[in-house]
């Protein structure tokens, strides 16, 4: 059996559009604060569609500056509820747009690097930044213990090394301190064993972090190579 059609009514769809007419010039037409004029509208209106959209946009951050305790509780709430939903959807999401969500935290750190390094000195200076500075310490000895290398060996590598590696610097002019670095870093599966270890500049060791010799040199070398002038062309 077909289904029966139920036509509209006229009124409602004539009340639903807007009214073509022409004012009148003793009419008075509204007009909103950015100068539109309100005209086409059955009810009275003060502001226009995109001054409207502005307003409620911004009562909606103003009430949610004046409610942030209530609203995190709301989150909270919800999360609780939901929290394998969201651990999943956050995995997934994570896995199909991991080069994007690393180009955009480099391209974020790169363009507040001010702003992480006064953010890390204070980090460190709050208990727990200690705590985390303490236990990576404490981490990094019980992977060293036991290596069986005499303190000796690295105060004659130390006396032995006249340049720093990375970056071809001499110790002799006092600018640059000696530093104890490994070739694959212990963060990385390293070893505290003879065959990792080199002396390098205590800046390089700073900048290196956890990247690995080979890797340290390359980005030296480019940095060099974009450095050094051009070469004047033939006469």
């Amino acid at each position: 059996m077909p289904s029966r059609i139920i036509p509209q009514n006229p009124i409602i769809l004539l009340m639903n559009e807007p009214i073509p007419h022409s004012p009148s010039p003793s009419a008075k037409v509204n007009t909103c604060s950015c100068g539109v004029p309100l005209l086409g509208f059955r009810i009275t209106r003060k502001f226009c569609l995109e001054c409207a959209k502005v307003r409620g946009r911004k009562a909606t951050a103003n009430w949610y500056s004046k409610n942030r305790d209530k609203v995190a509780a709301y989150d909270s709430a919800r999360y609780e509820i939901k929290k394998d939903y969201y651990s999943e959807q956050s995995k997934r999401y994570h896995a199909a747009n991991k080069d994007e969500i690393n180009a955009r935290r480099k391209r974020w750190e790169s363009e507040n690097k001010d702003y992480l390094k006064e953010y890390g000195i204070a980090y460190n200076k709050t208990p727990a930044g200690k705590a985390r500075a303490a236990n990576g310490r404490h981490k990094r000895r019980a992977k060293m213990k036991g290596s069986g290398i005499p303190s000796a060996v690295i105060v004659q590598m130390m006396d032995d090394s006249s340049e720093c590696p990375y970056c071809k610097s001499c110790y002799d002019s006092g600018r640059k301190k000696k530093s104890l670095d490994h070739k694959i870093p212990i963060s990385k599966g390293g070893e505290h064993v003879l065959e990792n270890l080199l002396i390098c500049c205590l800046s390089c060791n700073h900048k290196k972090r956890t990247r690995t010799a080979e890797q340290w040199i390359e980005i030296v070398s480019n940095q060099q190579k974009s450095a050094r002038p051009l070469p004047e062309p033939d006469a």
